[in-house]
């Protein structure tokens, strides 16, 4: 009764599904943690260190742990914490507890496979959210902070470190990735969940929708993560041809 009455009197807390795909909120919110990411990436290369720049995007990254880690104790405050959807088992809500840990190896490898990992799963998260919550609610800060926060952080050694890809990188990213849904499958199957969408689409109407029913779904996923993988790689092709001229 008292979790109830406080979910109705504090609005961080009151669900209220208005959220709205390209609605003028979805174009806010992405206008401001672009322009966040922006001013975020230039100050750090134009002035700070090398040791100042790792313990900045260190601390970014806890920041980010602590937004997934906010939704946990606000469902488990609420009494309404559900095993099926709430634990860190998607593959967005896992990268906030493994980055931090990435970012102390300061291992261009690991970074590597985490950035194909974020790019084509967080980043399309981006433009077609599965967010049911609008602002003020903890959700929506959540959502923003892991998702936008997760890219931010994968783009970040490309111009503050000049960290770069390699067709290599892509293909253990994909053999690993692949090893993590057949995991997640089987999770899945005892959680009676769906972590990671391996056994349906996500709710509400996004890209996945397009990728026909399961188990036909999954195949369309590995095309997806071929083609995806494949773009990201084209940029830096071109960048280390650029370098090579310029060398």
């Amino acid at each position: 009764m008292y979790f109830s009455l406080m979910q109705g009197q504090i609005p961080f807390l009151k669900d209220n599904f208005t959220f709205v795909n390209y609605s003028l909120e979805h174009g806010i919110s992405v206008l401001i943690w672009l322009i966040f990411g922006i001013l975020f990436i230039y100050g750090s290369k134009k002035y700070l260190n090398q040791s100042q720049q790792r313990i900045t995007l260190f601390i970014f990254g806890l920041v980010v742990l602590g937004g997934q880690v906010m939704k946990i104790m606000c469902r488990y405050y609420l009494g309404v914490f559900d095993y099926t959807v709430d634990l860190p088992l998607h593959l967005c809500n896992m990268m906030p507890f493994v980055i931090p840990f990435a970012l102390l190896s300061n291992k261009r490898l690991v970074w590597a496979i985490l950035f194909f990992w974020i790019m084509a799963g967080t980043f399309q998260a981006l433009i077609s959210p599965t967010l049911p919550h609008s602002y003020p609610h903890f959700e929506y800060h959540r959502y923003w902070i892991v998702h936008a926060g997760l890219v931010i952080i994968a783009l970040y050694p490309i111009f503050v470190n000049n960290y770069r890809l390699y067709l290599s990188d892509a293909l253990l990213s994909a053999i690993l990735l692949n090893l993590l849904g057949l995991l997640m499958y089987f999770i899945d199957r005892v959680l009676d969940a769906n972590y990671m969408y391996m056994r349906d689409w996500p709710p509400g109407k996004t890209i996945y929708n397009m990728l026909g029913p399961w188990p036909y779904y999954n195949l369309s996923l590995e095309v997806v993560m071929i083609v995806l993988f494949g773009l990201f790689l084209v940029p830096f092709a071109i960048m280390r041809r650029r370098e090579s001229h310029l060398g």
